[in-house]
């Protein structure tokens, strides 16, 4: 399976590379800003009826490492009860429902700080570190900023 997640990690490398999402720097550059670690995440994808599908690897920015600032980070979810509720009541007055998928949902949303993260593991130069562009898995305030980037969309 070593060959599957290794190109998953590359498809999910080249899917940044598409949304710009990082800006590669030296070292230098973030003199005076902390730097992140990230890390990869892996999963295995199945289908409908349990069957193998597919390896799936998503690279995820070590926001535990961030400092806790007094940036505002609460992004309001929908509980699973009001859902139920939701879904009850379209069921009752047949209403149809669209359900949306947004691939890598929070790289949508533009980062409004600076943050500087190392480079993925397996890909690390001592030099050079990447300056993000885009909200990243991790952050802390990844949820906030793409709430509000849907909103205005």
């Amino acid at each position: 399976m070593a060959a599957l997640f290794r190109q998953a990690e590359e498809d999910h490398l080249q899917s940044h590379r598409e949304m710009q999402s990082w800006v590669e720097h030296r070292k230098s550059d973030a003199k005076g800003h902390q730097i992140l670690d990230c890390m990869w995440v892996y999963l295995y994808k199945f289908d409908k009826r349990g069957k193998f599908k597919k390896c799936k690897a998503r690279l995820v920015v070590r926001g535990d490492q961030q400092a806790i600032g007094t940036d505002e980070t609460y992004a309001a979810t929908l509980a699973g009860r009001s859902f139920r509720a939701l879904i009850a009541i379209a069921n009752r007055f047949d209403l149809e429902l669209k359900q949306y998928d947004a691939v890598n949902a929070f790289v949508n949303a533009p980062l409004d700080e600076v943050v500087y993260m190392r480079l993925p593991p397996g890909r690390r130069r001592s030099d050079k570190v990447l300056l993000l562009k885009k909200a990243l898995y991790g952050l802390r305030k990844s949820p906030l900023l793409w709430q509000r980037h849907l909103t205005k969309s």
